[in-house]
This record gives C-alpha cells, structure tokens and sequence, in this order.
C-alpha cells in the first residue's frame, strides 16, 4: 500500500493492488498508510538529522568532489492542501504543491577522456513539500552526513531557480554554482531567438525604408 501510494493518486492505489495481488483495499487505507509511513520516516530522518549535527560522525576518509542537485516540481494534491494558494490554472487556484528534490553523490575519478565519473552507489536522495528553507536545512544536513566538511571541493547543479541559489549561498557557502546542462540550453536559445527577432526587424526596416545599417 505504501508504495502504490507513493507512485500513485491514492484513488488509483487500489485498483493496481486488485490487479497484483487479487486483494481489495480502499481507498482511505491506502491515504491512511501512506501517512502514517511518512511520519515514521520523518521520525527516522529527525533521529539522522540531530546525529548528523552532533559532530559524532567522521567521515572515513576525505571527499574529493561532492555534487548536490535540487529541484522542484508540482504534485497534484486534494483542495484542503491549496487552500489561499495561488496557481497558473484558468481560476487563478493552484491544484499542486511544489515538491522540492535534491540528490547527493561523490565523484573520485575521471574516465579516458577527462570527464568525472559519478562514484557508484553514492547516490542519496531528500525530498519533501516544504518551504525553500526548510528545505535547505534538510539538505544541508543530508550533505553533512555525507561528509561535506571533508569535501575538498563542493558543486551545487541547478536549474537557475533564486531558491536554488538561494539555498547554494546559505547552506553551500564558496560552493561552485552549475546550471544543469538542459536549462543552460534552454537559456542559450531564448537568447538565440531574442537576438533572431531583433535581427529581423533590422531586415525588415531596410526593407521598408531603404536604409543600410
């Protein structure tokens, strides 16, 4: 229950369970155990966060590159979660919340041609529908768990977001500040087009007016 919960609208959760296992359970079950599987983990990640802060853990060894990547994303959720929420929808109400995500892994060597290699299974992941700061504190204390204090150099990724870098500054401070390579593009080809407009309407007024510039 707890995992179509998390990969599914509880409404559909039972449907795919019915299917699987030939067992029917509500609806409500599946909200009802999917929350109470969030609060245990909260539990768990408070007992991790107070041991992570405490200076009680040091790092075998040093770390020398630390990658820290976050990002957000709308999920939908019921109406008593958007309540004096703005949104984007047609009535001006939002019909999400912003989940914000962030990853943690290490990168120890290069391959053949001198690009960094992602240290295997040095992934790990934090999630949460929070604000910006809450959420900053949450990954910051994953990255100290990490051994961020023995990084030799510390690299945040991110899609240009103010919180992003916001969260970089505060937590990250002298971190190097990456856009991912995607939203680089993007960036890239705004520009692209924008200078193409201006371009085009230089052509045009020769056209119309007969006038080199």
């Amino acid at each position: 229950m707890g995992r179509v919960g998390a990969c599914r609208p509880f409404g559909l959760g039972h449907e795919d369970i019915k299917e699987m296992a030939g067992i029917y359970v509500a609806t409500k079950e599946i909200e009802r155990i999917s929350h109470q599987l969030g609060e245990d983990v909260e539990v768990f990640y408070k007992k991790e966060a107070d041991l992570s802060l405490s200076c009680n853990i040091i790092p075998i060894k040093s770390v020398p590159m630390m990658y820290i990547c976050m990002d957000g994303t709308g999920v939908p959720v019921v109406k008593t979660e958007t309540v004096n929420r703005q949104g984007n929808g047609e009535d001006g109400h939002a019909k999400t919340r912003e989940a914000k995500l962030g990853c943690i892994f290490t990168q120890s060597t290069l391959d053949e041609k001198g690009y960094p290699i992602r240290d295997e299974t040095s992934t790990s992941y934090v999630g949460a529908i929070k604000t910006a700061e809450a959420f900053g504190g949450r990954i910051y204390t994953e990255a100290m768990s990490r051994g961020l204090e023995m990084a030799q150099k510390v690299c945040v990724i991110g899609d240009g977001a103010p919180w992003i870098w916001n969260i970089a500054d505060e937590q990250f401070y002298g971190a190097i500040q990456i856009i991912d390579l995607y939203h680089a593009r993007e960036h890239y080809w705004n520009v692209a087009k924008a200078t193409l407009t201006v371009i085009k309407e230089k052509i045009i007024h020769v056209q119309i007016n007969g006038v080199r510039d």
